[in-house]
């Protein structure tokens, strides 16, 4: 018999009770957790396609190397390597066009140079001491060109010691000559000394002088001396008058031996 006025306290284990937030809960951490797993898998796709892309780099296919990254699950954007590869293609022509144009500059330079060093072997001078000089200069310069451009330059070291040869023989000449031209004025003086003195003087004269004498000017002053001795014999046998008629014999002698050049 149940007491009247007193409420039953106890609950029945199996009295309802509202589980609708441990549902939505238990819901979201589902959900997290397949995302999470769905994300540590494109994280793994993912390394294995970096994988790929390194070695791909490392061979230097960086064309597959941009295909494999457009092919990654998580990439914002998956053109963005196939763009920067492009980008260095073109980067890389730009450079390589201009490399080839700085060869071909540099071969134009070259073919310049090669040219001018011909059109100056080819130059004729003549033997003129200060043209020769002045080629030799200008040789001189053509080879430190060639030599700065990396240019051989054996048949310009030719030309150069031959046009020096050449100099040096021209100025060995021109020495010679100024000695020959020197010792032809002396012998003139010596033999305009001799014609004013006697025949016992240019004997003397020329004992001691012989060796100042040309062979021309030796000759000559061999025939005054005897003309002049034959003139003093001519004299001392009273044959000869007077001074005009002394003189006129030494012409007469010097007449007969074709010396028409000598002056008494």
């Amino acid at each position: 018999m149940a007491i009247v006025g007193i409420t039953p306290t106890f609950m029945s284990p199996l009295a309802f009770r509202d589980s609708s937030q441990q549902l939505a809960q238990a819901s979201r951490d589902n959900a997290a957790a397949v995302q999470n797993a769905f994300k540590f898998g494109t994280q793994v796709y993912d390394m294995f396609k970096n994988r790929a892309i390194g070695n791909a780099l490392a061979s230097g296919d960086t064309n597959k190397a941009a295909q494999l990254e457009s092919q990654k699950l998580n990439n914002a954007d998956p053109s963005s390597f196939w763009r920067w590869n492009k980008g260095q293609e073109m980067q890389q022509a730009q450079i390589n066009e201009a490399k080839e144009q700085r060869e071909a500059d540099k071969q134009a330079a070259k073919n310049a140079l090669l040219n001018e060093k011909q059109a100056v072997l080819d130059t004729v001078t003549s033997d003129n001491p200060e043209a020769k000089i002045q080629f030799i200069n200008n040789l001189n310069t053509m080879k430190a060109k060639l030599a700065t451009n990396g240019i051989d330059t054996s048949d310009i070291d030719e030309r150069i010691k031959q046009e020096t040869a050449n100099l040096n023989s021209i100025n060995n000449k021109t020495k010679q000559a100024l000695a020959t031209n020197r010792k032809i004025e002396e012998s003139a003086k010596h033999l305009n000394n001799i014609k004013e003195l006697d025949s016992a003087g240019i004997e003397e004269y020329l004992t001691q002088n012989q060796g100042l004498l040309t062979d021309a000017d030796l000759q000559k002053a061999l025939v005054i001396l005897d003309a002049k001795k034959r003139a003093e014999t001519l004299q001392r046998q009273g044959d000869i008058l007077n001074t005009q008629n002394f003189y006129k014999a030494q012409k007469e002698y010097a007449d007969s031996q074709q010396l028409n050049d000598i002056k008494f």
